[in-house]
């Protein structure tokens, strides 16, 4: 009885000739790979560990094998670090292996929603192009480039809120400087700011110039006095005069110039000017008073 041994030998021998025949038809002669070479000779549950496309020959694939057996370690040790005297071409093969994109414009990095709309403009591909550049370089995977990015956005998100903090405490602690040094007079002494603000900084320049310099109560009070000569020479000019409040320093001086009369000091003012005059005195440090205590 036959044991069908030779069958079996016959149908190992044509099914080898056939896969020779099918590996043929995909490569050529000079061990060029032809199209279509990936569908036909790589299997499918393999083909997603790998961008097997850059690969055109025997002698790549054979290299490329080379180097991942140099890098993969064995016995599950997963992918072995790079030695001292590994070449470019062996880091390449092991970034590859690691998980790093083909070219830096590969990275691609997605910022949290609620991230304020001036910290992800310095963070849009065309402003991290020379830092992909580096990270590339460096072998950094997606996922590490990723976290990187993240890190360094909430960290410039929270310098630029603890800036403008600080800027909004400043601005208070002037605001309530000059309140107490002007008093009563203290909005009218910002119209008049603001009013030299408009008449000669250009409507664009303007928010710059406030950002930068708006929370400086000298250069506010500068303003403030510029201001009020401008409109004193506008009012000179349409021929009138308007009210204008005095800050509690103004009303004291005021005081003091009205105790200057002379007379007033020894007395010698008939008695109805000396009461007209201490009654305007006292109304004056009075205001003054009430001024800086309201401030």
């Amino acid at each position: 009885m036959a044991d069908g041994t030779g069958e079996q030998d016959s149908a190992a021998v044509a099914q080898v000739d056939s896969v020779q025949t099918e590996v043929e038809s995909f490569v050529g002669e000079d061990g060029t790979f032809r199209e279509g070479w990936i569908d036909a000779l790589v299997p499918e549950d393999l083909r997603h560990l790998g961008d097997y496309k850059p690969i055109v020959n025997v002698a790549q694939l054979a290299k490329e094998f080379g180097h991942a057996k140099t890098l993969i370690g064995r016995q599950g040790k997963g992918i072995m670090p790079l030695s001292k005297e590994a070449g470019q071409t062996e880091r390449e093969a092991y970034y590859a292996a690691l998980g790093r994109p083909k070219a830096p414009e590969d990275y691609k990095v997605v910022l949290p929603e609620d991230t304020p709309d001036d910290v992800k403009e310095q963070y849009q591909p065309v402003a991290l192009k020379d830092a992909f550049q580096v990270m590339h370089g460096l072998g950094l995977t997606p996922e590490q480039v990723q976290g990187v990015v993240a890190f360094d956005a909430n960290r410039t998100r929270e310098a630029i809120a603890k800036q403008q903090a600080s800027d909004e405490a400043a601005y208070d602690e002037g605001m309530k400087l000059l309140r107490k040094e002007w008093g009563d007079a203290f909005d009218q002494k910002m119209r008049q700011a603001n009013a030299l603000i408009e008449k000669g900084v250009p409507e664009d320049k303007r928010e710059g110039l406030l950002a930068r310099w708006g929370n400086d109560p000298d250069l506010v009070r500068a303003l403030s006095k510029m201001g009020e000569l401008l409109l004193e020479d506008t009012v000179a000019d349409a021929g009138g005069a308007g009210a204008r409040a005095m800050t509690p320093d103004e009303l004291e001086n005021k005081a003091k110039e009205l105790m200057q009369k002379p007379g007033y000091i020894e007395g010698r003012l008939p008695e109805a000017t000396m009461t007209r005059l201490q009654k305007e005195i006292h109304s004056l440090y009075e205001q003054a008073r009430k001024a800086r205590e309201g401030a």
